[in-house]
C-alpha cells in the first residue's frame, strides 16, 4: 500500500463493487480484514498485490444459534476495555482500575464459497447497540487488517493501527487476546503481503509477557485468553517453525471427552474408557525459552487482565528512540499534575514509561486531560494505552462530537456504552451515539401527566415530565446523579420524574424529582397520567444530589397543593397570586400583602367549606405561608426585572 493513502469513509462503496466480483455480498453485516485491506491497496495502491483467500462478514445471530457446547476447541471471547473501578485504594493497582467487558463472542463459522460468514453473539451490553464496524475491526489482532466495511451503510471503517500500518508497513500486534494463534498469523502475513515487516523480537516479547503474566489463570478462566491452539494453526506452526523457533518451543497435550467434561488423557484414570471416534482432540502450546525484560513484565502484571489490549503499545514504545528530554518532560508533567494521588494520568504515564509524553504533551495539557478524565473517570480506562497527546486529541474528539448531538446525555453515553474502540474515531462515536439516541427517544409507553400551569410572573422556570429514556439520560449527564437509570422505573409505572429549571443558565436553580402514585389497597402501579394529586414526592434532588434551593421546593409544594384542591380552590390560588403579580406591576405594594392574604383566606375558607380542613392542614398553612413568601418575591423580582429591561 502506498503511504499517500488517504482513507475516507466513502471509499466502502468502491470497496464492496471490487469485492463483488468473487461473491455476491449480502446487504447487511461487517465485511472486515484481509480482504477490505487488500481491496483497498488494489484500488488506490499497489495494484495487483492483493491477498483474497475469504471474504469474512461478520453478522449478529441469536444466543441458540448453532452453539458449540465442547469448549475444548473454541478461543478467547472479543473483549473490550470497560470502566473504572474506584477500589479502596485508589488510582494505586492498574488491575483494580480497569477491565474488560465482554463484547462480542463468535459462536461458529459458516462457509459459503469465498463467503465466510462469522456468526457473532453480543454481551447485555452490547443488545442495544448492535454489531458495529468499530467493534468487529477494534478487536483484531493485527494492525494490517484492522479495516472494515459496513455493508448496510456503504461505509469504510479502520482505526488508528491500520493508519499505522499503511504510514511504515510494519506488521503490528494490535490485540492478544490469542497470543500463539496471533503470532503464527503474524509469520503468515509476513509470507503472503508484499513489502511488509515485523519486529519479531517485539511480537515475541508480547506474546510471551500476556503468557507469563501474573493473571493467566484469571484471563483464560474468564475467556479473555486463549494460549492453546488446534490443528488448523499447528499446520502453520509446522510451516513457519523457522520464525518462531529462535523464541519458544512447541507443546502438546490431549484431552478426552467425558460425560463431565475435558479431562487430560495422561491423567485419566484407568476405568475411564474412550466414548468413541473423535472424543480425543490434541491441542499445542508454546513455551518461552527465557525470560523477559523484568521492568516489562512488572508493567504487564500491574495493568491486570488488560494486558491484552495494553500490552502491544508498552512494549513497541519501549523499542522507540526516545528523546533525552523524555524523562525531564514527564517530570515537568508531574510537576504540573501536583503529584496527585488519585490522577488517572500518573498511572497511565507509569504504565507507558516515557513514550506518554511523545508529542504534544505540555503540562498545561496535562491539566486539560487529568481535569476531564476526573470528571468522566470511566473514561480514563479506555483511553489507556494513549500517549498524553492523543489523548488530548481524544478528549477535542468527543467534545466536537458531543456538541453536534447538543446534550450532555452524549458524552453519557460515550461514558457508559462506549469502549476504547468507539474512541478512535468521530465516525464511530457518532455511530454509537446515534444508535442509542434512536432507541432511548423512543417513548417509555406511559401516559404523560397533567402539569398545573405557572403562575403570571414565574414564567422563566420550566417544570417538565422526562418521558424517554434519552432525557433521562441527559438529565443525569447535567445534573451528576443517576437518574439516567429510572427507564425501568418508569416504564413499569412505579415512578415518574420531574425536571425543574429555574434558570437556562443559573445552575443552582437546576433540580430533580421523583415521585411515586399513592397507591390505594394495595393497587399496583398506574401507568396513567392524570393530575398530581394522588402523587407523592419520594426524593428531590440538586446537583450532584444536593439539596434544591428553597425556591424549587416551594414551586414543587405548589404544584402538588394546587392539583390537590378543589377547581374553585385550585382557581382561587392561581388568581390570587396571578393579583400579586399585577399589583405588582402596578407599583401597589399594599396591595401585595392584601391579597396575598386573601389567597389563604379564600383557600381556608374553601377547604372549610368542602370538609378538608384537619390538624395537618395547619401545618400545610404554615408551610404554605413561606411558600407564598418565597413566591412572592420570586414574581416581585421578576416583574421589576422585567420592566426595568423595558
Amino acid at each position: 500500500m502506498s503511504r499517500g493513502i488517504q482513507l475516507r469513509p466513502e471509499m466502502g462503496t468502491e470497496v464492496v463493487r471490487h469485492l463483488s466480483q468473487f461473491a455476491q455480498l449480502p446487504q447487511t453485516g461487517i465485511l472486515a480484514g484481509q480482504a477490505v485491506a487488500s481491496a483497498v491497496d488494489d484500488l488506490w495502491g499497489r495494484k495487483g498485490t492483493g491477498v483474497y483467500n475469504d471474504l469474512d462478514i461478520f453478522r449478529r445471530v441469536s444466543p441458540s444459534w448453532d452453539v458449540k457446547k465442547d469448549r475444548a476447541n473454541n478461543t478467547a471471547d472479543r473483549r473490550t476495555m470497560g470502566y473504572m473501578r474506584n477500589g479502596q485504594d485508589g488510582y494505586g493497582a492498574m488491575s483494580q482500575m480497569v477491565e474488560l467487558v465482554e463484547g462480542y463472542a463468535i459462536q461458529s463459522v459458516n462457509r459459503q464459497g469465498m463467503l465466510n460468514f462469522v456468526n457473532c453473539t453480543l454481551s447485555q451490553g452490547l443488545k442495544d447497540i448492535g454489531l458495529t464496524a468499530t467493534r468487529v475491526i477494534g478487536s483484531f489482532d493485527l494492525n494490517c487488517v484492522r479495516v472494515g466495511v459496513d455493508l448496510a451503510t456503504g461505509k469504510l471503517i479502520w482505526d488508528r493501527h491500520f493508519e499505522r500500518f499503511l504510514a511504515s508497513r510494519q506488521i503490528e500486534i494490535a490485540m492478544v487476546h490469542t497470543p500463539w494463534h496471533t503470532f503464527l498469523r503474524l509469520c503468515k502475513k509476513l509470507d503472503e503481503l508484499q513489502g511488509v515487516y515485523a519486529d519479531m523480537d517485539a511480537a515475541a516479547t508480547i506474546c510471551a509477557g500476556v503468557t507469563e503474566s501474573r493473571y493467566l489463570s484469571e484471563m483464560v478462566q474468564d475467556k479473555n485468553l486463549s494460549v492453546q491452539f488446534g490443528k488448523k494453526h499447528h499446520e502453520l506452526a509446522e510451516k513457519y517453525a523457522s520464525r518462531w523457533a529462535p523464541y519458544f518451543e512447541l507443546d502438546s497435550r490431549t484431552l478426552l471427552k467425558t460425560h463431565s467434561g475435558w479431562v487430560d488423557v495422561l491423567r485419566k484414570p484407568d476405568w475411564m474408557r474412550s466414548a468413541g471416534p473423535g472424543s480425543e482432540v490434541t491441542l499445542w502450546t508454546m513455551r518461552p525459552k527465557g525470560a523477559i525484560d523484568g521492568s516489562i513484565q512488572k508493567r504487564f502484571d500491574r495493568i491486570g487482565q488488560a494486558v491484552v489490549m495494553i500490552g502491544p503499545r508498552v512494549v513497541y514504545g519501549e523499542r522507540l528512540r526516545k528523546k533525552p528530554s523524555a524523562s525531564a518532560k514527564w517530570t515537568s508533567v508531574q510537576e504540573a499534575l501536583g503529584r496527585q494521588r488519585r490522577s488517572p494520568l500518573q498511572e497511565h504515564g507509569n504504565i507507558l514509561g516515557d513514550c506518554f509524553v511523545d508529542g504534544q504533551a505540555l503540562p498545561e495539557v496535562a491539566v486539560r486531560v487529568n481535569k476531564f478524565v476526573t470528571d468522566h473517570g470511566r473514561l480514563a480506562g479506555m483511553m489507556l494505552g494513549l500517549t498524553l497527546a492523543e489523548q488530548h486529541a481524544t478528549i477535542d474528539r468527543i467534545k466536537r462530537v458531543a456538541k453536534r448531538f447538543d446534550g450532555d446525555g452524549s458524552i453519557g453515553v460515550i461514558e457508559t456504552l462506549g469502549c476504547a474502540q468507539d474512541l478512535e474515531s468521530e465516525e464511530g462515536l457518532t455511530d454509537l451515539i446515534t444508535l442509542v439516541k434512536a432507541k432511548e427517544s423512543l417513548p417509555l409507553g406511559v401516559t404523560p401527566l397533567t402539569l398545573p400551569a405557572l403562575p403570571k410572573g414565574l414564567e422563566q422556570f420550566e417544570v417538565r415530565e422526562l418521558l424517554t429514556p434519552w432525557e433521562l439520560r441527559e438529565e443525569g449527564a447535567a445534573m451528576g446523579h443517576c437518574v439516567g437509570g429510572y427507564a425501568s422505573a418508569i416504564r413499569s409505572g412505579r415512578s415518574r420524574i420531574l425536571r425543574v429549571r429555574g434558570s437556562k443558565t443559573d445552575k443552582r436553580t437546576w433540580s430533580t424529582v421523583e415521585i411515586a402514585r399513592e397507591s390505594s389497597r394495595g393497587a399496583p402501579p398506574s401507568k396513567h397520567g392524570g393530575s398530581l394529586s394522588r402523587w407523592t414526592v419520594v426524593q428531590h434532588k440538586g446537583r450532584f444530589n444536593d439539596p434544591p434551593s428553597r425556591e424549587n421546593e416551594a414551586l414543587l409544594r405548589y404544584l402538588l397543593a394546587a392539583s390537590r384542591r378543589s377547581r374553585v380552590a385550585n382557581w382561587a390560588l392561581t388568581v390570587g397570586i396571578t393579583t400579586v403579580a399585577f399589583g405588582v406591576a402596578a407599583k401597589t405594594t399594599a396591595g401585595i400583602r392584601a391579597l396575598a392574604g386573601w389567597v389563604l383566606s379564600c383557600v381556608g375558607r374553601i377547604s372549610r367549606v368542602t370538609g378538608e380542613w384537619s390538624a395537618s392542614w395547619k401545618k400545610e398553612l404554615e408551610v404554605a405561608r413561606a411558600d407564598r413568601q418565597i413566591l412572592r418575591r420570586l414574581v416581585e423580582g421578576n416583574l421589576l426585572e422585567a420592566k426595568a429591561e423595558e
